[in-house]
C-alpha cells in the first residue's frame, strides 16, 4: 500500500489573492475571498497527489493573533497605554473562555467541498497561544492560563469533529524551546484540547519545528542534557494519532525516529530553505533513509509548514515529486 501524503499548514497563497482585493470589502467580504482561495489550494493539493490536504492555513492575519482575539478575556491595548507594542497588542484581561460562535468548522466545511480527500485543519496550540500575548490576569500561574486556553480550544475543536473533520492538527512550535514547561504540563493541555472529539480519529500534534538531531558528546566526552528526548518521551506516552515534524534537515536527525518506537509521525521531506526543485528520486532516497529508522505504516510524508514562504510554481513541483515518490515505494 502506498505512503499517505499530506501536508503540515503553510501554502502558498493563490496569485488571484492579493492584498488590493481584500483591501476592496469588509471583514465579512474579505473572508468570503478567503473561502474562495481555501478551496483553490485545497483543489490543487489534491490535484498534486496530496491524500491529507490542509487549506493552506489562509488567514487574514497572523493566524495566532486572530484566534486569541475571538476569545472572551482578552482586550486589545489601547495605543496610549505606555506598554503597548505593535507586535503585541492583545492582553489577556480576564478568565479565557471559548469564542462566541465557533468559526473553522464554517471554513472547513468550505474547503471539504473542493475535494474527496479528508482536509485537515491546522491551530496553534495553548503554549503558542500563550506566548503570543501579554498576560494580566493570571499573575504568573502558566498552568492555569494553558488550560483555560485549552478548554476553549477543545469546545471549538468539538464543534469542528462534529461537523465531520476527521485531521486536526495542533502545532505548539514553542515546546522545543520549552521542554520542560511542555513536559510538565503543555502536552497535558494540547490532550485536553483534544478531548472528547467524538469521529475524529486524526490528533495530530505538530511541533512546527524539525526534527531535531541527537546530542552529541563534548569534547570531554560528557554528554549535554537533551531536551528533546525528554519532550519526545512525553509525547511518545501521550497516545496522540500522529507527530508532525518540519523538514528532516539532516540524515542524522532520522536517527530520532527510532526514540519513538510507537508513534505514526509525519514526516516533512522537502527542503524549504533551497530554491530548487526535488527530483521524484531525489524524495524517494530520503523516503528510504527514514524508512530505515521506522516503521513503513506508522510513516507519513509531508510538505511542511514553510512551503507557504515558496513560489507557487516551485511548491507545486515539490509537492508533485513528493507525492510520485510515495505514491511508487
Amino acid at each position: 500500500m502506498p505512503l499517505l501524503t499530506t501536508t503540515l499548514g503553510g501554502y502558498p497563497r493563490p496569485a488571484s489573492l492579493d492584498q488590493a482585493l481584500l483591501d476592496r470589502y469588509d471583514e465579512a467580504g474579505r473572508e468570503t475571498v478567503l473561502d474562495t482561495a481555501r478551496q483553490v489550494v485545497v483543489r490543487e493539493q489534491t490535484e498534486l497527489g496530496i491524500d491529507i490536504p490542509t487549506d493552506g492555513c489562509l488567514w487574514l492575519g497572523d493566524p495566532v493573533i486572530e484566534h486569541l482575539a475571538r476569545l472572551s478575556g482578552l482586550a486589545w491595548l489601547d495605543p496610549d497605554d505606555e506598554h503597548a507594542d505593535e507586535a503585541q497588542s492583545l492582553v489577556i484581561v480576564g478568565p479565557i473562555r471559548p469564542a462566541a460562535e465557533s468559526f473553522l468548522a464554517r471554513r472547513w466545511r468550505l474547503a471539504q467541498a473542493a475535494t474527496t480527500r479528508p482536509v485537515k485543519v491546522v491551530l496553534p496550540g495553548p503554549m503558542t497561544l500563550a506566548a503570543a500575548v501579554e498576560d494580566r490576569h493570571y499573575q504568573g500561574d502558566a498552568r492555569a492560563r494553558g488550560a483555560d486556553l485549552a478548554d476553549a480550544l477543545n469546545r471549538e475543536l468539538r464543534t469542528l469533529a462534529a461537523a465531520g473533520c476527521r485531521h486536526i492538527q495542533i502545532d505548539e512550535p514553542v515546546a522545543m524551546e520549552e521542554s520542560a514547561e511542555a513536559s510538565a504540563y503543555g502536552i497535558e493541555h494540547v490532550l485536553r484540547a483534544f478531548h472528547r472529539l467524538s469521529g475524529a480519529p486524526g490528533r495530530v500534534f505538530g511541533f512546527g519545528r524539525p526534527l531535531p538531531p541527537p546530542v552529541l558528546p563534548g569534547d570531554d566526552g560528557e554528554r549535554p542534557a537533551d531536551p528533546a528526548a525528554m519532550i519526545l518521551s512525553v509525547i511518545e506516552d501521550a497516545a496522540f494519532d500522529a507527530i508532525a515534524f518540519e523538514t528532516v534537515e539532516s540524515q542524522e536527525a532520522l536517527a530520532r525516529l527510532e526514540e519513538m518506537p510507537r508513534a505514526r509521525v509525519q514526516l516533512g521531506l522537502l527542503a524549504l530553505s533551497d530554491e530548487y526543485v526535488e527530483e521524484a528520486d531525489e524524495v524517494e532516497a530520503r523516503i528510504r533513509a527514514s524508512l530505515r529508522h521506522i516503521d513503513r505504516d506508522r510513516l507519513s510524508v509531508a510538505g511542511g509548514n514553510g512551503l507557504g514562504a515558496l513560489p507557487p510554481a516551485m511548491v507545486q513541483g515539490k509537492l508533485r515529486a513528493l507525492a510520485l515518490a510515495a505514491h511508487r515505494l
